[in-house]
């Protein structure tokens, strides 16, 4: 009975250890290059994550991404009538 317990305790902290996700929050503005002016409904997503990370710009071209994983990330933004646009890698660590 000894064991069965341990091994309960052993698997309830290990289960709560998985389920806590490490990240920080991304938080930027779409503009237009020559214009400066917000694009509002702008898709920004964070490139190779599994469930997608991404948000559409509001209506000052601002966007945040919440719990985007501790690793050097891209991001692509997308609008109609623009190209795609990617940028460089950028490390996101637990520091703020």
């Amino acid at each position: 009975m000894k064991y069965l317990f341990l091994i309960l305790v052993i698997l309830t902290f290990n289960g709560k250890a998985g389920g806590q996700r490490t990240g920080q929050t991304v938080r930027g503005t779409v503009v237009d290059k020559v214009t400066k002016n917000p694009l509002v409904g702008a898709t920004v997503f964070i490139q190779d994550t599994n469930p997608t990370i991404g948000a559409l710009t509001d209506g000052e071209g601002k966007f945040v991404l919440k719990n985007v994983p501790l690793r050097r990330n891209i991001l692509e933004c997308r609008y109609v009538g623009y190209s795609t646009f990617l940028s460089d890698g950028f490390i996101v660590t637990s520091a703020k």
